[in-house]
C-alpha cells in the first residue's frame, strides 16, 4: 500500500503486498499530484519503477528493509 508519512504527503511509505501477481502498476492521486507506480516481481527479485511529483519524497519497504525515494523518478531493482 500507499500512506502519508507527513500531513499533505510529503513523505509516503510504499509497501506493495504482491502475493502471487507477477506485475502491479497503479496511480495514487493526492493532494500534490499523482504517485506512480509499477512494480514487476519474478524469481524473488523486484524491479520498481516510481515516481513521486515534487515535494514527496519517502521509503520504498520490500522484505522488512527501507529503500530511499526522492522526488521524481525512482527505479530500482531489489
Amino acid at each position: 500500500g500507499i500512506r502519508p508519512l507527513k500531513p499533505g504527503y510529503a513523505e509516503v511509505e510504499i509497501a506493495p503486498q504482491l502475493g502471487d501477481l507477477e506485475e502491479l502498476a497503479l496511480t495514487n492521486y493526492t493532494v500534490r499530484g499523482s504517485i506512480e507506480v509499477a512494480f514487476q516481481q519474478k524469481a524473488g527479485k523486484l524491479t520498481a519503477d516510481i515516481r513521486l511529483p515534487e515535494g514527496i519524497t519517502g521509503a520504498l519497504v520490500w522484505k522488512n528493509t527501507r529503500h530511499t525515494l526522492k522526488t521524481g523518478a525512482n527505479q530500482m531493482e531489489i
